[in-house]
């Protein structure tokens, strides 16, 4: 189920899908380059950095928001997180 979506400058599109548990980036074309799910639970709300290089995703079931390095090559976001907040 779609949930949240942002679309960088480039415009590739990042959606989430809450019941999926997973982000899935499109390119322009409109082709899936790549899904993020290994370690998602409800994934909700997406949000880009100022220069487009950290991808914020919102992980509703774990109350905390993921913070993913966006790159161009060879594929445009990298499954590791380089941030995690926690919220109460």
């Amino acid at each position: 189920m779609p949930f949240g979506l942002v679309i960088d400058s480039t415009g590739c599109i990042f959606v989430s899908d809450f019941l999926g548990d997973r982000v899935i980036e499109f390119g322009p074309s409109g082709n899936q380059l790549l899904e993020i799910d290994s370690i998602l639970d409800a994934p909700s709300g997406l949000a880009l950095s100022p220069d487009a290089n950290i991808l914020y995703v919102s992980d509703t079931k774990h109350k905390q928001i993921l913070a993913f390095e966006v790159r161009s090559e060879p594929v445009a976001v990298h499954n590791h997180t380089v941030m995690s907040i926690l919220i109460d």
